[in-house]
């Protein structure tokens, strides 16, 4: 299911991929079994070089009664912060997440930055007028933020919240984007019934980065672009992971 319905430049009319089977075509080639963060979409492991791969399916979260999703997300998150503590870097994996709740990919941020960090800012149309721009700043979590080299995988398939997770850790220093630009759907929808029944959602605002970039309609473009290539994950191969983990040991190693 591809939202708009329309089918990516790079998926053939016969492919068999959608958004589980890329997933399990990256877990294959993670280089380590995962592991499920309980009460969250994602799943991760430590590898035998002490890199870490986190594949994060969508912004959502299990959240206890009164409490927010950001805190639920930010605390949930915890177990894993704990573990990436110990790790030489980590790819966070978001290229088949369609999104959900911002204040869920906030949750997750918080554990990477010890001062407060500017995500975006945003205005929403009210009749034929922006209202003034709020800015989105992230809190951090703890005194002990996770200051470790990060590769964040984004895709035409990254969106709406997803999207606004990456906007956020795009502006740390230790973090590189790799992979396509993502889907451009970053407004939040304000949504309608028509007359006829049907349910109308309307992207009613305007997200701008930290440094005032529009990325509405064209996506959020990666630090190094590794093109998809439909062919290669057919054949169970994921060459823009073994590029994140071929990154992230230059860096580190030099």
């Amino acid at each position: 299911f591809f939202s708009p319905k329309q089918r990516p430049a790079w998926l053939p009319e016969d492919s068999p991929l959608n958004r589980a089977t890329l997933r399990d075509v990256a877990r294959a080639n993670a280089g380590v079994t995962l592991t499920a963060l309980p009460d969250t979409p994602i799943t991760f492991g430590l590898r035998d070089d002490g890199l870490a791969y986190v594949l994060i399916r969508e912004m959502d979260v299990t959240t206890s009664m009164g409490q927010g999703s950001q805190d639920a997300m930010a605390t949930r998150f915890e177990p894993l912060a704990e573990i990436l503590a110990s790790a030489r870097g980590v790819v966070i994996d978001v290229r088949q997440n369609p999104g959900g709740s911002d204040p869920v990919s906030f949750g997750i941020v918080s554990h990477f930055t010890g001062t407060p960090l500017t995500a975006f800012t945003k205005t929403t149309r009210s009749g034929d007028a922006q209202i003034a721009p709020f800015t989105a700043i992230v809190t951090p979590h703890d005194d002990t933020p996770l200051t470790l080299p990060v590769v964040v995988l984004t895709s035409d398939m990254t969106a709406s919240a997803a999207e606004i997770f990456t906007l956020a850790m795009r502006e740390l220093p230790n973090v590189t984007t790799i992979g396509e630009p993502t889907s451009g759907g970053l407004s939040d929808i304000l949504g309608f019934t028509l007359p006829n029944g049907w349910a109308f959602g309307l992207s009613n605002q305007t997200y701008l980065s930290a440094n005032g970039d529009l990325f509405e309609g064209i996506g959020i473009p990666p630090d190094i672009a590794v093109p998809f290539v439909a062919a290669d994950f057919e054949a169970g191969k994921d060459p823009v992971l073994e590029a994140a983990f071929d990154h992230l040991t230059t860096q580190i190693d030099g």
